[in-house]
């Protein structure tokens, strides 16, 4: 089976890529008493027309959910997930240690991973590693004296980097995403001039660094002209917005822990085409994802 997990909407591309990790798994994992693999895509929020369409030239079974998150485990979980980190890195280390000894490295599954190395570039190709990095990074799977680490790290690179997100006039890559640090997220932001977001709050604590141009800022009432090398930092629960000045302007954006920003720039991205938006959908898509636009 392979599981994956995604931060934002499905996408039909998605069912390519699960469709190409289930033709691997069966021709190179599957025994042959073996049912035929299956895939599994969750997302933040599937369209089932959008869905029906993508999977409709696809032979291996690929099945597509919705998932919601929660702030704890739910009651009937308690008890079945390792609640230590002892416990944790025994489930994660007794694969490696099998094939460290020198047996057979057991085929993937939720306890195991297995990697492929190409141009000195190690990049994890099925099992637990409990976040990806951002498409395009580089990253190393663990060593036997590293494997306590949860999180790998990454090198991006700018050829590496995602296309840049539209969200209403402003220009996002996504650097690094809460979910790929389990942290932080970093944003590269930049914006014609007039552009920018009407007031807002969310709740999560947020800093921009001003790289090029005049961006004036308002918070909690106050205007700020920022001028490159500036930083501010918006506490979670302020109201705040911004726009860029004479020639746009453009800006690094760092985000707290549980941050739905990336989230949010790609389903606004998605759902919100260039041009005059639908103002109910535009509000009805940032509210989904933890925005609220001031009155």
């Amino acid at each position: 089976m392979a599981i994956e997990l995604k931060i934002g909407p499905f996408e039909p591309e998605f069912a390519g890529k699960m469709d190409f990790y289930l033709n691997l798994l069966n021709e190179k994992e599957r025994a042959p008493d073996d049912a035929p693999s299956i895939g599994i895509i969750l997302c933040a929020e599937k369209d089932n027309l959008e869905v029906e369409f993508a999977l409709k030239s696809k032979s291996n079974p690929i099945g597509v959910a919705e998932y919601h998150l929660q702030g704890k485990l739910p009651a009937e979980m308690d008890g079945n997930a390792p609640a230590t980190r002892p416990q944790l890195d025994r489930v994660l280390m007794a694969p490696r240690a099998e094939a460290d000894a020198g047996g057979r490295a057991p085929r993937p599954d939720p306890g195991s991973t297995s990697t492929t190395r190409n141009a000195g570039t190690c990049q994890t190709r099925f099992g637990r590693r409990l976040v990806p990095p951002p498409h395009g990074a580089q990253n190393c799977a663990p060593t036997s004296e590293e494997w306590n680490m949860t999180i790998p790290y990454f090198v991006l690179t700018p050829d590496g980097r995602e296309v840049p997100l539209n969200v209403l006039g402003t220009q996002v890559t996504v650097l690094a995403s809460n979910a790929a640090t389990q942290s932080y997220g970093i944003t590269l932001q930049r914006g014609d001039e007039g552009t920018g977001p009407p007031p807002h709050s969310h709740d999560w604590d947020e800093s921009f660094y001003v790289l090029d141009g005049e961006i004036e800022f308002l918070c909690d009432g106050h205007a700020h002209l920022c001028q490159p090398g500036t930083l501010v930092h918006v506490p979670r629960g302020t109201v705040h917005g911004f726009h860029y000045g004479k020639g746009g302007g453009q800006m690094l954006e760092i985000t707290g822990q549980n941050a739905l920003a990336a989230q949010m720039f790609t389903a606004v991205d998605h759902e919100i085409p260039v041009g005059p938006p639908d103002i109910p959908k535009l509000l009805a898509v940032l509210e989904r994802n933890g925005v609220t636009v001031a009155a």
